[in-house]
């Protein structure tokens, strides 16, 4: 007769435990994923409203160090990342380009909120930086117009000489030559924004420029309140800051001195705590055991104080290591002894005190002191 094979069965309380793994591992796996969507961008439209982007189906994002993607029918797509940061390799989709050449030369961070890639087509992008650069150019050749204008009016009414007024021209038609290299940035600039990731005032504010509504782009920047006034409060927030920043300055110094004043006691209190167990030969085999193990956690949360006041790689951090090899050694622990030994001379060879790792001596059990009844049997 052929024995039937047991369904594999798993204790509840096993099964709890693996499921309370999964709920803590899954949330950290998913950390590592940042989901994103491809566009085009937003635009302007001749009236200032927003004409939005399109979503981007079939673009290969590429990233370094990790896994590659292509974006979904409505543009989205999920990135599995090597860590909580990462770069972008190469964003590509036939007939399309990054839009911000900086998308591939910035640092990214994981976040919650969807990284957004913006494409577009070559000859869309140099049309956008054309339209730009031909607005930009307008408004500034209307400003010297309105400049030569008002320079010709203050000569008219004698007030300025003709040398003074021939050196105002100089001036304004040398800055004008200047003025190509700020066009090209602006016009570039301007046609790589998405409109579509701007608020409503930023995108107004862009389309004034723009269009050389300037006195508009200045009462608008004006009704956020006069530049030397916001400019004031921002002094006056910094002192805010710097006047609080010395006071947690002042607190953590503090902090910093009572913790220290905390290992002390710790250490004194671990040192007192061992002693206790090697002058008590009465429970030298009963209690004395507990208390070393006592003795030993105050130690190592005097070792914890030392790592976060001045991390691990801090010359007092090594005298930790060092204090708590020598208990090791008078605990008879060789191996743990020369475990923390090896770590405190790793952080600081100078420092710690000279000691051959390989003679350890072994712990001698204390002598019954005279008078007790161990000593007299």
């Amino acid at each position: 007769m052929t024995e039937k094979k047991k369904p594999l069965s798993c204790h509840p309380l096993l099964y709890l435990h693996l499921l309370l793994a999964l709920a803590v591992t899954l949330p950290a796996a998913a950390q590592q994923r940042q989901t994103g969507y491809v566009k085009t961008r937003g635009r302007l439209a001749a009236d200032g409203s927003l004409i939005p982007g399109e979503r981007l189906s079939g673009a290969t994002i590429i990233l370094k160090g990790g896994n590659n993607t292509v974006s979904g029918a409505d543009g989205t797509f999920t990135l599995t990342l090597p860590g909580s940061t990462y770069y972008l390799q190469n964003v590509r989709k036939q007939g399309y380009q990054i839009c911000d050449p900086e998308t591939l030369s910035k640092q990214y961070t994981r976040s919650a909120d969807p990284l957004v890639i913006v494409l577009e087509t070559p000859d869309r992008q140099l049309e956008d930086k054309l339209a730009a650069e031909r607005k930009i150019r307008r408004t500034l050749e209307r400003q010297l117009a309105e400049r030569e204008d008002e320079l010709e009016t203050q000569r008219a009414r004698n007030q300025l000489t003709q040398d003074e007024y021939n050196a105002a021209l100089q001036q304004l038609y040398a800055a004008r030559k200047n003025d190509e290299r700020l066009i090209e940035e602006m016009a570039a600039r301007y046609s790589r924004i998405d409109y579509d990731q701007l608020d409503e005032y930023r995108r107004q504010l862009a389309w004034f420029i723009q269009n050389g509504e300037l006195h508009r782009a200045d009462s608008l920047i004006n009704s956020r309140g006069r530049l030397e006034d916001r400019a004031a409060d921002i002094i006056r927030q910094r002192e805010l800051n710097d006047r609080e920043q010395t006071g947690l300055d002042r607190r953590q110094t503090r902090l910093d001195q009572s913790r220290q004043y905390e290992i002390m006691l710790l250490e004194e209190f671990g040192a007192d705590m061992y002693a206790r167990c090697e002058i008590d030969p009465v429970r030298q085999h009963g209690d004395t055991l507990a208390l070393g193990d006592d003795a030993l956690r105050y130690y190592h949360r005097a070792l914890e104080i030392r790592r976060q006041l001045w991390g691990e790689n801090h010359p007092r951090t090594a005298a930790g290591y060092e204090t708590l090899a020598t208990v090791y050694e008078r605990m008879n622990q060789p191996d743990k002894a020369r475990e923390y030994r090896l770590r405190a001379r790793e952080i600081d060879p100078d420092g710690t005190p000279d000691r051959t790792l390989d003679r350890i001596p072994d712990r001698t059990p204390a002598s019954p002191a005279p008078g007790t009844p161990s000593a007299e049997k």
